[in-house]
């Protein structure tokens, strides 16, 4: 049932009985029992005078006045009674609408009536299904008049789309039936103190569930993806660009698993489209409507919705009718339309037509499945079917090297009157070798498999005075009692929609699957080479194009990305683009086929997640306590004066926005006035807000474009702004409690340099830190200095090309964390404050050497009495204390083995207490305090993720061998339990670039693929800073590609340790290392089953060749300058993953790739990606077909470079992980 419908008052039935109505048609000796006894209050007004196929006229049901528009189909119109017999109250009457196809394609065609449908019904779907789920129709004689005026009184009610077919005046019957919207009408009442609603006394759900199993597939990998609805989807919307996809999957529900079945009522309930239909007391409603939820509520003793959700789970996870639709779908549609249409034009040549069946021979047609199925046929044969007809069917995508099931014996069979006698056994495979019979036998069951894809389940509820203690469900006749709480409801089910259909429209299914698979397959982009050249060699990029952002082909093609991420909309679908508004359509697709997955791991990493945060202890500065806490989850800052009052600081009052993000807080060291950076998503600069706290005003000051900030003394605040590069290079002072504009205080003119600011630990000096990859230069400014009289910034050092250094003051002595130009690592320095500036590098005093012993110092923490050095020994964390008056040093026990140390808030100068956080892959977070006076290490909070069991767990650093002999170190995450039999799946992460680190922190998508086998490594590369500035430097510029050559390495040892095997082994990488994974697809494609690249950098030689990008003069240190010298452009081409894609059809790519970009990405521009993922699937003919890979891409609306919010963040490493899980076929 479909369309609109007119809300009429419905009475409750009548038990009078009539004698004017006939029941349908059936056959003699049917193969199973073919009728119920008991659907109508009607049953029993059979005149037994007349023969079977009769129907008599009534007067009073042939007068269009009595008749309302209720709904209609693509076959028939339903209308409902409202005139005043008691006895058709709750009745319907279904005519057929003209068959204007079918007469117009076949003048011989077989004519469908409503006594035809009735019979089919009866003889076809009731031994099928059950005879308990279909319902009587009785036969009504009408009249040409009555079609005529009654198709004139309800067309103006009918949608404007369906007035083109009306109805069939050359009918002899109509059929008279029960509405299954209603059952009965009761005055109940809910009252409240405010409102008194009238209770629904039914409600009626039509569930259309669609298709139950994947589609076979003949040599098609494309078709064992998704379930043939979710592929439809675009077939529609290809037809109907209006036309919203949701994200509903039938597969949810022929599950079984009550989880996987709410969640697809769940989705339904947001977007139900035609497939979820909702009545109360016969009138359909809006789901999405207040007033609709509002009944719901009231029908449902407030559960609304999902009350109706819990209501339809219990009964369809227990009646057995889904199951078997699934079942008979399957075994009645176990070939590929190409082969059913091969046996159709086949049957075409050898006899000239086909005929829809007569009644008999549906029954015949029936009988023969029956028996094949209960094994008691004639012959057997095998079919070429996915599953074994009685076994669950499978519901999730293979992998492309999974094996798929053969079904066991089936039986021979006959033509559409005769059974033929045995034939000798034959493979279904080979067509020709069909007997005639045979092709029309799998016909015929074809046709019905379409009746049963496209049938509705009604399911009608009304309350039950008495409730029931339990739920009992009815199979035999399809009914039943429910609880929901104290509340009771009574339930009949029954299925509807199920109209022959006719064989004719065989190559309307074949062109249709046509049209669907070509729009599956992955795009190809418009080519247009651009050629350039450089050092005098020439370089071609065909899809450079894409570089022009404002274009109108780059902005449709950014559109269409954002709207499938959005909308998950896809559009059309075709082989060749350009309008670029393709592409996303079919990542569209692709995706789709792992959303139950990704709802259960999104699931499972919420459930991890703790449902409070633990207070942080407050951080004491000056008598002040300052802390936060989350109230209506939002963070609030506070502050306490000893044991005074408390004060509110900060709250979301205080956000513009509530998308807005809190960047950066902090106090005027006067404790005055706090300071708070405000960013908007994916923004890199804010607003800047000093808001005064003091008991003597209330004022807030805005500044616009701040990209970070400092306090100088409680009077001067400075702050830095990005330029059109988004490098920071000016830094500006705000006098509080002056309306004078901010002065400019320095500008750093050099392209490749960042600045800072920042306040040393004793709050003496305000510094001044410009930095490039591999140089750096630290300006001071006296933070107590006369407003008026600031003098202007002074270097410590003068800047020397490849010494870095960084610095803080301690008493009488600047702090100072260098390297030199002989010694890559950082050795900690101390120079007399009383100098002159610029100082000497002679002047300096070795405090700490790192190099004798192979620590890296990465930060150092500055108290009175105290330093606290953060390092690592072989890149294992460390914490080291030493008394900064007797130079005593020791390192603190007691710290989790194998975490990450990060400094925590230290901002009191004069304590004697550290506080440090630790992470680690099964710890969220840990605040630790340690008592430097009495040793003594306290554990303030620890956050782990909820239900996790992490005893079976270890956490383990090897060793594995590059090339050149190096130890490349890898942190392995993995069951205590693991066999080295090559059969675990492993996820590994690699970064490798700018001298960062990997650290195995806690992440959160880690989880779900341990509790799924998985094994994850962190490879810790060189060019990443793990083992300190050797290590970076060891792999940048030129050497760039001993990167790669390391996670290669570190790749097939887990293979040759029998860890796992290329069909198991997965990646995952971010930004810059995308040059790794990159490279590693071009060179070995086969080596990895799946990666995950989020934002990567993928082409830096159009990057560094192009001046007016952000970050290409900052980077000339990390890749070279193309543009300037040859030899770093012929180093860089030479492993750029973009210039390195192998020729067209020389290589076969075996890894799928899921890859995303952000729109509003400023360091990895998003055309990047889209310019890769073009090029790649091009030259690696990548069209999802068997043995084949897959690249997809999601370009994520208003993100930047960053990961976004939180709840995004489980969105996207779940999609992710389920991406990685489906790929290696453990979905």
């Amino acid at each position: 049932m479909s369309s609109h419908h007119k809300q009429t008052k419905r009475k409750r039935d009548s038990p009078e009985v009539a004698e004017h109505l006939r029941p349908a048609k059936t056959v003699a000796n049917p193969p199973s029992p073919t009728r119920t006894n008991a659907v109508s209050p009607l049953e029993n007004v059979v005149s037994e005078s007349h023969g079977p196929a009769a129907g008599r006229s009534i007067p009073e049901l042939l007068d269009p006045s009595v008749w309302t528009y209720k709904a209609e189909g693509n076959a028939n119109l339903v209308l409902s009674y409202t005139g005043s017999n008691p006895l058709f109250h709750g009745h319907v009457l279904r005519l057929r609408k003209e068959d204007v196809k079918a007469s117009a394609l076949r003048e011989k065609q077989r004519p469908f009536t409503v006594e035809y449908d009735e019979a089919y019904h009866q003889n076809v779907i009731a031994p099928l299904l059950g005879k308990q789920y279909v319902g009587d129709a009785n036969l009504l004689a009408v009249t040409q008049d009555f079609l005529r005026s009654i198709s004139h009184a309800v067309n103006p009610s009918r949608p404007e789309g369906r007035r083109g077919k009306n109805v069939d005046l050359t009918e002899k019957f109509a059929a008279l039936m029960t509405d299954h919207t209603v059952m009965h009408k009761s005055a109940v009442i809910n009252s409240s103190a405010d409102t008194c609603i009238e209770l629904p006394s039914t409600l009626s759900v039509e569930l259309k569930p669609k298709w139950g199993f994947l589609p076979a597939a003949s040599g098609d990998a494309l078709k064992l993806r998704t379930c043939r609805y979710c592929m439809h989807q675009y077939y529609k919307i290809q037809h109907d660009a209006a036309h919203s996809v949701n994200n509903f999957c039938p597969l949810d529900l022929y599950s079984g698993d009550a989880n996987r079945m709410r969640e697809g009522f769940n989705v339904l309930g947001k977007n139900p489209q035609n497939n979820l239909k909702v009545f109360l007391d016969g009138v359909l409603r809006d789901l999405t409507e207040d007033s609709t939820e509002k009944l719901l509520d009231a029908f449902f003793s407030g559960h609304g919705y999902n009350g109706l959700v819990a209501l339809l789970t219990t009964i369809l996870a227990k009646d057995p009718l889904l199951a078997t639709l699934k079942m008979r779908q399957q075994t009645l549609d176990p070939h590929d339309i190409e082969k059913v249409h091969r046996w159709y034009q086949s049957v075409i040549d050898e006899g000239g037509s086909i005929m829809d069946p007569t009644e008999e021979e549906w029954v015949k047609i029936v009988e023969m499945y029956l028996e094949r199925m209960t094994g008691t046929g004639i012959q057997s044969e095998k079919l070429d079917s996915p599953d074994p007809p009685n076994a669950p069917s499978q519901d999730v995508a293979l992998s492309p090297r999974a094996k798929r099931k053969r079904s066991p014996p089936v039986v021979d069979s006959t033509d559409n009157i005769e059974r033929k006698s045995k034939k000798p056994k034959i493979s279904e495979s080979d067509d020709h070798d069909l007997s005639h019979s045979m092709k029309l036998q799998r016909i015929f069951e074809f046709m019905i498999s379409v009746t049963l894809k496209d049938l509705s389940i009604m399911i009608t509820f009304s309350r039950d005075a008495n409730p029931p203690t339990e739920t009992t469900i009815n199979t035999v006749s399809a009914s039943g009692r429910v609880k929901l709480d104290n509340a009771g409801f009574e339930y009949k089910m029954r299925v509807v929609d199920i109209d022959p259909k006719r064989v004719s429209k065989i190559p309307h299914y074949l062109q249709q699957d046509k049209d669907i698979v070509s729009g599956l397959s992955p795009p190809a982009a418009k080519q247009a080479p651009h050629i350039a050249e450089h050092h005098g060699r020439k370089r071609v990029d065909e899809y450079k194009w894409m570089e022009d952002s404002t274009s109108k082909d780059t902005q449709q093609y950014m559109e269409a990305e954002k709207r499938y991420i959005v909308e998950c909309g896809v559009i059309r679908l075709q082989t060749h683009i350009y309008s670029l508004a393709d592409l996303p359509r079919y990542a569209s697709h692709i995706l789709r086929e792992y959303a139950p997955v990704k709802r259960r791991i999104a699931r499972e990493m919420r459930d991890y997640l703790p449902r409070a945060v633990p207070p942080a202890p407050p951080d004491t500065i000056d008598g002040w306590d300052y802390y936060t806490r989350h109230e209506n989850g939002a963070l609030v800052y506070f502050r306490r004066y000893k044991d005074g009052v408390e004060q509110t600081l900060l709250n979301n009052k205080h956000l513009p926005n509530p998308s807005h993000t809190l960047k950066k807080v902090l106090t005027s060291p006067d404790h005055k006035t706090v300071a708070y950076l405000v960013c908007a998503p994916a923004e890199e600069s804010g607003t800047l807000y000093l808001r005064d706290v003091s008991e003597e005003r209330r004022m807030t000051t805005r500044i616009d474009n701040v990209f970070n900030m400092s306090w100088g003394d409680g009077q001067v605040i400075y702050f830095t702004r990005l330029d059109e590069q988004l490098r920071s290079s000016k830094v500006f002072r705000h006098h509080v409690k002056s309306h004078k504009p901010e002065v400019l205080v320095y500008h750093e003119r050099d392209p490749a340099f960042f600045v800072d600011v920042g306040l040393t630990k004793d709050k003496k000096y305000l510094t001044i830190s410009c930095n490039a990859n591999d140089t750096s230069e630290v300006l001071i400014v006296p933070a107590a200095s006369d407003v008026e009289k600031i003098p202007d910034p002074v270097p410590l050092f003068q800047r020397t090309r490849g010494v870095e250094y960084y610095v803080d003051h301690h008493e009488t002595h600047f702090y100072i964390l260098n390297n030199t130009p002989i010694d890559p690592e950082l050795t900690l320095s101390l120079l007399p404050s009383h100098h002159a500036l610029p100082s000497s590098w002679a002047l300096t005093t070795p405090w700490l050497a790192t190099s004798p012993d192979k620590i890296k110092i990465e930060e150092v923490e500055l108290f009175r009495k105290h330093a606290v050095l953060f390092t690592k020994r072989a890149g294992v964390p460390t914490v080291e204390c030493c008394n900064v008056e007797s130079g005593e040093r020791w390192k603190v026990e007691g710290v989790e083995n194998g975490a990450c140390v990060f400094p925590g808030v230290n901002l009191d100068y004069e304590a004697t207490k550290v506080r440090f956080q630790t992470t680690s892959p099964f710890t969220m977070s840990a605040l630790h305090e340690y008592d430097l006076m009495s040793r003594r290490l306290t554990t303030l909070t620890k956050q782990t993720p909820v239900g996790f069991d992490r005893s079976p767990y270890v956490t383990e650093r090897i060793h594995v061998p590059a090339e050149d002999g190096v130890d490349i170190p890898v942190t392995v995450v993995r069951r205590r339990d693991m066999k080295f039999d090559g059969s675990n799946p492993v996820s590994l992460r690699v970064y490798g670039a700018y001298g960062v680190p990997l650290d195995p922190v806690f992440n959160l998508d880690i989880l779900p693929l341990l509790k799924r086998g998985f094994v994850v490594a962190f490879a810790h590369v060189r060019g990443g800073g793990d083992l300190g500035r050797t290590w970076h430097t060891s792999a940048r510029l030129h050497r760039k590609p001993t990167s790669t050559s390391d996670f290669l390495t570190v790749a097939t040892h887990f293979i040759s340790q029998n860890y796992t095997t290329p069909a198991l082994l997965t990646a995952t990488t971010s930004s810059a290392g995308g040059i790794i994974l990159g490279s590693v697809l071009n060179t070995h494609p086969d080596l990895f089953r799946a990666m995950v690249l989020r934002v990567p950098f993928l082409d830096p030689v159009s990057a560094m060749l192009d001046q007016d990008l952000p970050l290409t003069s900052v980077e000339v240190n990390e890749w070279g300058d193309p543009a300037r010298c040859e030899n770093e452009y012929d180093a860089l081409v030479g492993y750029a993953p973009y210039d390195n894609i192998p020729a067209r059809g020389t290589r076969q790519l075996r890894t799928s790739v899921l890859v995303t970009a952000g729109v509003e990405d400023m360091r990895v521009p998003p055309w990047q990606v889209l310019k890769w993922t073009a090029r790649v699937r091009d030259r690696f003919m990548c069209d999802g077909g068997e043995g084949k890979a897959k690249v997809v891409v999601r370009v994520l609306e208003g993100r930047g470079h960053g990961a976004g919010a939180a709840g995004e963040r489980v969105e996207d490493t779940a999609l992710e992980n389920a991406f990685l899980i489906r790929e290696i076929g453990f979905g």
